[in-house]
């Protein structure tokens, strides 16, 4: 089930954040801390959004995506993470199809992600291709001598499961 963040699981989204190696040790708490801090005082920039998928039965956090508009019709995922632990289960899928669909609805049509070629993050990027997106950037050394910055796109519509490429 994907829903709004409630205000008292927010520790736990932070938690969420540090396990997924979006975050380098300490970012995860001053970075989506203070996006969920604005999120629950209403002071994301609208249309930014922030979700999470809850388990059906519990309602307990298993991941988050946090996306916006970087220009006109286009629009970015700043993270989108999911517990290690329940990888595989298809959160992941859900919430990149939940962000495709808002996005989509909200007149946008292309999608951009943006992420490093940090070996933690290597399942994150076969994800993203598996998904339709396509590598149309490298920032060769962006994080550091050795860590590019890796930017993919995909255009919705048409068919949201494959989209046309940018």
């Amino acid at each position: 089930m994907i829903r709004a963040p409630h205000i008292e699981e927010t520790g736990r989204l932070v938690e969420l954040g540090e396990a997924t190696g979006i975050f380098e040790p300490g970012e995860s708490d001053a970075l989506l801390r203070a996006t969920l801090d604005a999120h629950h005082a209403r002071q994301l920039a609208p249309p930014h959004e922030i979700w999470v998928w809850a388990a059906p039965a519990t309602g307990r956090a298993a991941g988050w995506t946090y996306y916006g508009p970087s220009s006109r019709g286009e629009w970015e995922v700043f993270w989108i993470g999911v517990a290690p632990a329940d990888h595989g289960q298809g959160v992941g899928a859900a919430l990149l199809a939940f962000v495709e669909d808002r996005v989509l609805r909200a007149g946008g049509c292309v999608l951009y992600i943006e992420t490093s070629s940090a070996p933690a993050l290597a399942k994150a990027r076969r994800f993203y291709e598996r998904h339709g997106y396509v590598v149309i950037q490298v920032d060769r050394g962006h994080y550091g001598d050795s860590v590019d910055r890796v930017t993919f796109a995909k255009t919705l519509g048409e068919g949201l499961s494959g989209g046309a490429r940018p």
